[in-house]
Parts: C-alpha cells; sequence; structure tokens
C-alpha cells in the first residue's frame, strides 16, 4: 500500500478541532444576532437621550456652583460690613455718652438717665436693634460695676 497526495481541497484536522471551531461559529453567530436586535431597539437612541440629559445637568450644576460661589461671596462681604457697622454703632453709644458726660457736664447718673430717655426714643424706631442691645450690656456692665462696689 503506497501513500499518495492528491490536492483536493479538503482538509483533515481532528474532530475535537472542528467542535472547537463549530462551537466559536456559534458563539460569534448568537453574538452578531443580539448586536442586531440591540441595533433594532431604541436603546441607541434613549442612550443619547440620556447623554443629552447629562449634559444639560451637568450645565445647570455648575450654573448652580458659580451662583453658589457668588452668593457665599457676597455673605463673606455683607458679615464685614454687618461688622463695621455694629463696631461703628457702638462708637456712636459711646462717643454720644462720653459727650453727654464730657460736654454736657452730666453725671453718671444724669448721663444714664438721659441715656435710657435716649433708648426709649430709638426703641420706637428700631426695636431690637444694634443700639438697644449695646445700651442693655453698657448698662448691666454699669450695674454690675455700681454693685461690686
Amino acid at each position: 500500500m503506497k501513500n499518495e497526495e492528491r490536492k483536493t481541497g479538503n482538509v483533515i484536522i481532528p474532530e475535537s478541532k472542528l467542535n472547537a471551531v463549530i462551537k466559536s461559529y456559534e458563539e460569534l453567530y448568537k453574538a452578531n444576532e443580539k448586536l442586531k436586535n440591540y441595533a433594532e431597539t431604541d436603546l441607541p437612541k434613549e442612550i443619547t437621550r440620556v447623554k443629552e440629559k447629562y449634559r444639560e445637568l451637568a450645565k445647570d450644576y455648575n450654573r448652580l456652583v458659580r451662583k453658589s460661589n457668588q452668593n457665599i461671596e457676597t455673605l463673606e462681604e455683607l458679615e464685614k460690613e454687618n461688622k463695621s457697622l455694629k463696631n461703628e454703632i457702638k462708637g456712636i453709644y459711646k462717643g454720644f455718652n462720653q459727650f453727654m458726660e464730657n460736654t454736657l457736664g452730666a453725671t453718671v447718673g444724669q448721663a444714664k438717665k438721659l441715656m435710657n430717655n435716649l433708648m426709649s426714643e430709638v426703641k420706637e424706631f428700631v426695636k431690637g436693634g444694634e443700639f438697644e442691645k449695646i445700651h442693655r450690656n453698657e448698662t448691666k456692665t454699669r450695674d454690675r460695676d455700681e454693685l461690686s462696689r
């Protein structure tokens, strides 16, 4: 018996390799079908819509962050201004008190009485204002000092 080779176009491979090739082909075919089904659904359109919505939300978020930062800056400026105005009011209060004692020659008791009268008038215009708070604190401090003597 003699081995003879002829070109037939056929390839001889082991059955295990043939089965592996067939299995790979079947998996590839199934994946291709899934891809076709996916492309035919509205999912790509939905993904596009969600991406656009995300872009809009990102723009809104960035706008709100900028606005929030501006509000923080404004708040800090207002807090500084508020502190400055409170100090100014305190200075006016103390200056007025000093004026009554020095210029008018009022005694401490008279100055206290004048200040109480002034506070009654001021309260009518600004109830619970800074001027009133300062007066209350100053009065408490004076009363405490007088009691400790």
